[in-house]
């Protein structure tokens, strides 16, 4: 998607996470431009085509305890391909602390925003202007 002239372009190739109890969606911003990247889902019972998927088992009740540890692993793999140079979260507020905690120290240099805010269900440019705005 290009951003609209109003938005800052990103200077770098930024992952931006958008996160809750049990998914995350990862878009890459670069300039003017962002797509999505992928989905960390730990509730999911199938995966769909085209997407990756991380499964916890038949666990419907499923906490940020399953998530982060996936989402660190996918993120770090992605940091040794070089996908992004910059981290930015959106988290639930009552998660952020878990979230930083099991998050490896090299993405924790890379992170720079963690905007407190449920965004999951969002629109994508929404989202954009939470993180811009937290810069």
């Amino acid at each position: 998607m290009q951003l609209p002239s109003q938005f800052q372009p990103f200077g770098q190739p930024t992952l931006i996470v958008v996160t809750d109890s049990q998914h995350a969606k990862l878009f890459l911003a670069f300039e003017q431009n962002v797509n999505v990247a992928g989905i960390v889902d730990v509730a999911a019972d199938d995966v769909a085509p085209g997407r990756e998927v991380m499964k916890s088992g038949k666990d419907h009740h499923v906490t940020g305890d399953h998530l982060y540890p996936a989402l660190n692993k996918e993120l770090m793999q992605r940091l040794h391909k070089q996908e992004f140079e910059k981290l930015a979260f959106t988290v639930p507020e009552d998660l952020e602390n878990e979230l930083k905690e099991s998050l490896h120290i090299d993405l924790l240099k890379r992170a720079d925003v963690f905007v407190p805010k449920n965004l999951m269900h969002h629109d994508l440019i929404d989202i954009v202007a939470e993180v811009q705005e937290n810069m």
